[in-house]
């Protein structure tokens, strides 16, 4: 043995028999406490490596768990906001002196907390085979934990022109608001019909917003950036957890259905799922009879939900007027989407 692997051993032999420092490992968690951490000086300075080295070797199967930055006190390793937190590298080095035990070992607790979210699932109508209740406009899905505070990210996986340079940018759901189900009604009170009163809605936004997802049903995400024919991933974090990749729920794909393409038919009801096409006597039928809030005795079933016949061309209104008839009308022109109202706003999200 080499001296200085002598001298190190030797002072760990040293200062435990001096019950001045003192470790415990939980079979349960798999963790390391070091309790008196000792100045970072002569013989304790070794000791302090030693100690560090063995805890970084334990965290090297733990991806996205890493060491604090050398110079942070116990203090600095309060939990923090998701939003506000950089993910971690597990590649960290560790010199002499770096860092601390306690500090290791609070990496390594905050990474046991990190409690793994269930994946989001898409919205379905109650029809045979529980077809996906795909939208022009609107991002829909449930989502969540019960009891657990969370966080729902939305990346722009493909966005057709004039749109393409949004592709990229991350957003995330914000506040879930209810909204009037009737027609030329945008907020409560509401008037009731057939079959809900309200829905869910909520836009999207830069930061995280935290909240138990699971109270709601479907979530309805409507902003510029939900467009036709467009692609986006849907992944939920717990609040315990830092935004590294692998503490993201299993994603959730969603593919909007194409300008003006509403439903298939009303013959049943509800009506069916959009089917890539789009005509008078379908899509721009249904539009126009959620405009009239048609509803039974007076119809044979409801007419659409509104965040099915929304589809104005910047962001949704959370309305169905004659306007959105004229889109529909407009779309089975093929007067293609959005070529008659501009360019998009700038992307969002920007540093």
């Amino acid at each position: 043995m080499n001296t200085a692997n002598r001298y190190a051993r030797c002072s760990i032999s040293s200062r435990h028999d001096q019950g001045s420092l003192f470790r415990e490992r939980s079979r349960a968690a798999l963790t390391w406490r070091v309790t008196q951490p000792v100045a970072p000086g002569g013989s304790e300075k070794r000791l302090r490596t030693v100690v560090l080295l063995t805890v970084s070797a334990m965290l090297a199967q733990q991806p996205g768990v890493a060491l604090a930055d050398k110079g942070k006190s116990p203090g600095s390793l309060a939990p923090q906001s998701v939003g506000n937190l950089p993910a971690e590298s597990t590649g960290r080095g560790i010199d002499e002196g770096g860092g601390s035990a306690w500090e290791a070992y609070a990496g390594v607790a905050a990474a046991a907390t990190c409690f793994l979210s269930s994946p989001p699932e898409p919205d379905r109508l109650p029809l045979p085979g529980s077809p996906i209740n795909q939208k022009v406009r609107y991002l829909s899905f449930t989502a969540g934990d019960p009891g657990r505070s969370q966080a729902i990210r939305v990346p722009f996986d493909y966005l057709p022109p004039p749109y393409t340079p949004w592709e990229g940018v991350l957003m995330w759901v914000g506040q879930p608001t209810e909204y009037c189900e009737q027609a030329g009604k945008e907020r409560p009170p509401c008037p009731c019909g057939q079959p809900s009163c309200v829905f869910t809605g909520a836009t999207l936004q830069c930061d995280p917003y935290f909240t138990d997802w699971s109270v709601f049903d479907v979530v309805h995400v409507f902003h510029e950036g939900i467009l036709p024919s467009a692609t986006y991933t849907v992944q939920v974090i717990d609040s315990t957890c830092t935004t590294v990749e692998s503490n993201f729920s299993a994603p959730l794909f969603v593919t909007m259905s194409r300008w003006g393409d509403v439903v298939r038919n009303c013959v049943t009801c509800p009506c069916g799922p959009p089917d890539g096409v789009v005509g008078i006597p379908t899509d721009v039928t249904a539009v126009l009879d959620k405009y009239k809030n048609l509803e039974p005795p007076g119809a044979p079933c409801a007419a659409v939900s509104k965040t099915r016949a929304d589809l104005d061309w910047e962001t949704p209104n959370r309305r169905v007027d004659i306007s959105d008839v004229t889109f529909c009308l407009d779309a089975f022109r093929d007067v293609h989407w959005p070529v008659a109202f501009g360019p998009p706003s700038p992307r969002p999200c920007s540093p």
